[in-house]
């Protein structure tokens, strides 16, 4: 099975959080002087049968002192009741709404999300969970297995700013999506057949209510096309892959500094990488990582090699596949 990660494990959870403003008519904003938000949460798809995740809180934290900026005070804001969220059905673009509210404006230096209860389950069935989450009833943790937070429940997961920090305007409203990537938030540990540690990579783009340009976030979309001489099946991670597998388990990426995003392939060889910041971005194909220690690579041309993204359009880029490999643990 391959493992998740934050980059490696899901594009996992990929969570995506909204400051968002929504209604049927004119626009919406919170109460005078202040700025309206709601949040959301998205996944990008994964390597696991299930992810769930309970949020607790979200935090906003005001900017640095020594700016010139107008600072915001930090806020936090609490969900009435998130329940358990099912990271893998927010895959491609889909969204769910975590919570509405009011903050001040200014500028925030950092988004943080509390998150203390999580519980994956495998492609072998088997359901891991943090350390004391009181799970659905009919779902119980494999004996000896553990699914690690350090201490997140306390201080957040850290979300990763576009330009370093947010600014809000007073009786303004806006979107801020953070992705939860999965693929590269979950890890096996190694020699250890029970034990997951979550360590998330949250990205997030931000667009003021009306798409003020430049703040928008873009796509990559394109086809994924294998070379006839590419078979299968393959053995690998204890699985027997078809060509059709083959094509579907192709995971394309997009990397920008830092910052690596990946999408999903479909059976026809269509993928899409969704919620990217307005840049330049260099293209590659995500190595597979199984829990036996299995890893599929593939041999793939990206072309372009490098794509510009705008607010609020999808850029165009296709894969050719020569080989794929797989490296027995």
């Amino acid at each position: 099975m391959p493992r998740p990660s934050f980059r490696f494990l899901l594009p996992l959870v990929a969570a995506i959080l909204t400051f968002a403003a929504c209604d049927t008519g004119g626009s919406l904003i919170g109460p005078r002087g202040k700025s309206a938000l709601t949040v959301r949460l998205t996944d990008a798809p994964g390597d696991l049968a299930e992810a769930w995740v309970r949020v607790r809180k979200v935090q906003l934290v005001g900017g640095d002192s020594a700016s010139t900026d107008s600072l915001a005070a930090p806020s936090e804001l609490t969900p009435t009741d998130t329940g358990w969220i099912d990271l893998l059905a927010l895959t491609g673009g889909k969204t769910s709404d975590l919570l509405s509210g009011s903050v001040e404006p200014g500028r925030y230096s950092q988004v943080r999300l509390v998150v203390c209860d999580m519980y994956i389950k495998t492609t072998d069935g088997q359901y891991i969970a943090t350390p004391g989450a009181s799970l659905p009833s009919g779902i119980t943790a494999a004996a000896g297995s553990e699914l690690k937070l350090t201490s997140q429940c306390q201080s957040g997961f850290k979300v990763l700013l576009r330009g370093d920090s947010l600014r809000l305007g007073a009786d303004s409203a806006g979107t801020l999506v953070i992705d939860f990537d999965a693929r590269r938030s979950f890890a096996h540990e190694a020699g250890k057949s029970g034990k997951w540690i979550v360590t998330p990579v949250l990205v997030a783009t931000f667009t003021k209510q009306g798409g003020d340009s430049g703040s928008g976030a873009g796509s990559i979309a394109g086809a994924v096309t294998l070379a006839s001489s590419i078979t299968g099946p393959i053995a690998c991670g204890a699985k027997s892959l078809t060509r059709d597998s083959l094509l579907k388990a192709f995971v394309p990426s997009a990397a920008r500094g830092d910052t690596v995003r990946t999408g999903t392939t479909t059976l026809t060889g269509a993928y899409t990488i969704s919620n990217l910041s307005p840049g330049t971005y260099a293209m590659s194909a995500e190595r597979i990582s199984f829990s036996n220690g299995d890893t599929l690579t593939y041999s793939a041309v990206p072309t372009p090699a490098s794509v510009a993204v705008t607010a609020g359009a999808a850029a165009k880029a296709d894969y050719a596949v020569s080989a794929a490999a797989c490296k027995a643990h």
